[in-house]
């Protein structure tokens, strides 16, 4: 069985109908508690739970329908959030009831709070745990930022608009995912957006959801009877859930929805909604404002939004975000977005310095933008571009129109190089954004695989230190020599190698669910290459064995001991111990991706790797252990650090963020066998301060210009995004400015 990297199915969802939840119900009840008699007397006073599978902490709610109780679950010893219907006989509420939890335990998403389980009480009532959510509301979130505009100070990270934009963004794949699902939420509003502890977002509050797909003339089940409930201390008017005819929260409705046309609502409601809680998140203050609610009402089916006006007198709302709004809230469905997808997407584009769709950029816009996005390099253009028309005006007394012409050609040869040096940087920081992606591939396979019951017993094998020559340690079918590695792998097979004391019968289960994983590993070497074409297993097998790919290693590190990495072959270092390498402890207990400093694998001079890593973790945020790739240095060296197209460039480096040479271009480099005894961090500071101190400031990109020797030396450096390094080129500045006619 291979998992290889996961799929996700969009299967539709199964919900029990109205006429049958009361048959079901009884089912659960009957399963839960088979010697009871149904219809029997029970207490009505008590709320106990019969099965004794939870110790209740406290309360965290109550409302008219039911309770949520703070719990532990007593077998997996976890806290939960257990959600009690009060009173068995009103059917309408169970069915709805029991509608709220179908419809939220299938909707499979990060950004959505999973269903652990239904439970049927003695009383027969129903019940269900959920994942318990620490944090705070998109509401409280609003409100402290607020304060701080009070107070006369700044947001914070965390209530910065950028961060609150970015957490929204994870609302808007929720219910893009639920959408896609067929399933409208109704009721999105900032108290039913929760932000956790450890910047996890939440959509909660599925109870007034919709399936699409339902025939029209289906009675629904939220609006079967009436209910206005009261408003409680800390809400507004028009900011509760209201039930009836006209359904949800009467300040983020779409006019469709309050005018109660539930039966025809699809995702473009669920985006007005969206609409009017960015125009909340950009302005601090709510999109629809009135003194009662019939007026409210009028606001909403009208969608006249309230004028846009910034919470803090002095500062500018961006026209683009005003435009995605206003475009995401128009009255008529047909004149928004098409999806939330498309509303989300115009959203990132704005974040990324980019046009929206909705206000594409004329020529002026894309030059302002363009300069905004590079302010340091534009202005050390303008300055070169000043610097040598001041030296044309004064050579011009000679020969006005040839110096000109000759300071035409500087300024072009100027623009040029440092154009092809911001070009060759975009393609190296792309390159590791692709090791990154594959990283964050193999995590999600390793954490899918690892959450599996066994499913039986898969073919793996082991690098066993106990065997001794001539017998081998590892002995796959496809194992040969390989000039690249210097020495015997396996193009198909990883291998697994076990810390000292760790048997392979005490970590067995675990051996079984990695095992599988061996696609994964394959995979992502072999879109590591730089060309995209698809090859056949004998083509992978030369490319592997004599040529090799850019990804020299990728492996699977748990805490148990355990590591799995590909491709596989016999090693020989005894007492290895691969939870003391730096690829396992710089992601120890680190949920982002990490790029540790180059390293020496044998300590040899020339082994060098790059680590890219990522901790794995598992649905309670335990760490698991670390998944990562290694990435040949001659590969970075060969591809991106030598420009032989540019003459006039003498040394290229990979800088990181501290300054110091990660590598430079020409150094004479080798692969390397796997295990080491003695890594060497093999780093060292880079010679120009200015070039550093600019480095350690985190400035984009520059130019520079020193003494070198009886030429001038011309250093370009441009940041690369992805991980924070630089990409720094040093030219013979005599040769930028007077080659025009430089092939760039």
């Amino acid at each position: 069985m291979d998992f290889g990297l996961p799929i996700y199915l969009g299967d539709e969802l199964e919900l029990t109908p109205l006429d049958e939840s009361e048959a079901f119900v009884e089912t659960v009840i009957l399963a839960h508690h088979p010697k009871l008699e149904l219809g029997a007397t029970e207490n009505p006073a008590s709320t106990e739970i019969a099965r004794s599978h939870y110790d209740f902490l406290g309360m965290l709610g109550k409302g008219a329908m039911g309770l949520v109780h703070l719990a532990r679950d007593r077998d997996l010893q976890r806290k939960v959030a257990y959600k009690q219907l009060l009173g068995k006989d009103n059917s309408i509420a169970t069915a709805r009831f029991l509608r709220e939890a179908q419809i939220t335990a299938q909707l499979d998403h990060p950004n959505i709070v999973p269903i652990y389980g239904m439970e049927a009480q003695s009383d027969g009532s129903l019940a269900y745990s959920m994942k318990l959510v620490q944090g705070k509301t998109f509401k409280t979130l609003m409100a402290e930022t607020r304060a701080f505009y009070d107070q006369g100070q700044q947001p914070d990270l965390e209530h910065d608009l950028s961060q609150l934009l970015e957490n929204f963004l994870k609302v808007c794949d929720a219910v893009a995912y639920a959408h896609n699902k067929g399933v409208i939420h109704r009721d999105l509003k900032p108290a039913n957006l929760m932000l956790g502890r450890y910047n996890e977002v939440y959509v909660m509050d599925w109870g007034i959801a919709r399936v699409m797909r339902e025939d029209p003339n289906t009675q629904d089940l939220s609006v079967l009877d009436w209910i206005q409930p009261p408003l409680v201390e800390g809400e507004e008017m028009g900011e509760t859930t209201q039930l009836g005819q006209v359904l949800g929260t009467p300040r983020y409705m779409s006019p469709q929805q309050a005018a109660g046309k539930n039966a025809h609502l699809d995702g473009r409601s669920d985006l007005f909604s969206l609409g009017l809680i960015l125009f909340e998140l950009i302005t601090l203050k709510p999109a629809f404002s009135a003194t009662s609610q019939v007026e409210l009402l009028k606001k909403v089916l009208k969608a006249e939004k309230e004028p846009w006006r910034a919470y803090v007198a002095h500062r500018q709302i961006p026209t683009e975000l005003m435009a995605i709004v206003d475009k995401a809230t128009e009255r008529k469905p047909e004149q928004r977005y098409d999806s939330v997808k498309a509303f989300s997407e115009d959203l990132r584009r704005y974040l990324r310095g980019e046009a929206p769709v909705v206000r594409p950029d004329n020529v002026w816009r894309r030059g302002v933008r363009w300069v905004g996005r590079h302010r340091e390099l534009s202005l050390m253009i303008l300055l070169s571009v000043l610097l040598c028309a001041s030296g044309a005006v004064i050579w011009e007394l000679g020969d006005r129109q040839q110096k000109l012409v000759q300071s035409r050609r500087r300024e072009a040869a100027m623009l040029k190089f440092i154009a092809r040096i911001s070009e060759q940087g975009q393609r190296l920081d792309s390159h590791f954004q692709k090791m990154e992606a594959l990283v964050q591939g193999l995590a999600e396979a390793t954490t899918y695989a690892l959450s599996q019951r066994e499913q039986g017993q898969e073919t793996w094998y082991l690098n066993d230190p106990q065997v001794k020559p001539p017998q081998k340690r590892f002995d796959p079918p496809d194992l040969m020599h390989s000039p690249y590695y210097e020495g015997e792998i396996s193009p198909n097979w990883p291998v697994f190698l076990l810390s000292p004391g760790v048997t392979p019968q005490s970590v067995a289960p675990l051996l079984n669910r990695v095992a599988p994983l061996r696609g994964a590993l394959k995979t992502v070497l072999m879109k590591s290459g730089f060309e995209g074409k698809p090859l056949s297993e004998k083509q992978w097998r030369e490319q592997l064995t004599l040529r090799g790919v850019p990804v020299i290693w990728a492996y699977i590190c748990l805490k148990q001991g355990i590591e799995y990495f590909y491709p596989g072959a016999e090693e020989t270092a005894d007492g290895y111990e691969p939870r003391a390498r730096s690829y396992y402890l710089q992601s120890l207990n680190r949920h982002e991706i990490v790029w540790g400093a180059p390293y020496d694998d044998t300590g040899e001079t020339g082994g060098l790797m790059i680590p890219c890593t990522r901790g794995i973790f598992n649905a309670d945020q335990h760490f698991l252990g670390t998944v990562g790739l290694d990435i040949r240095i001659n590969v970075l060296d060969k591809a991106f650090l030598r420009l032989p197209d540019v003459p006039a460039v003498k040394t290229s480096y990979l800088l990181n963020e501290a300054g110091n040479v990660i590598l430079r271009s020409g150094d004479a480099l080798k692969p390397q066998r796997r295990l080491g005894i003695n890594e060497q961090l093999l780093t060292r500071p880079y010679a120009n301060p200015e070039v550093v101190k600019a480095i350690r400031d985190k400035v984009n990109s520059g130019t520079l210009t020193s003494d070198f020797g009886s030429n001038k030396r011309l250093t370009v450096y441009y940041r690369l995004s992805s991980l924070g390094w630089y990409f720094v080129v040093e030219a013979d500045s005599s040769l930028v400015l007077g080659q025009s006619q430089m092939q760039l």
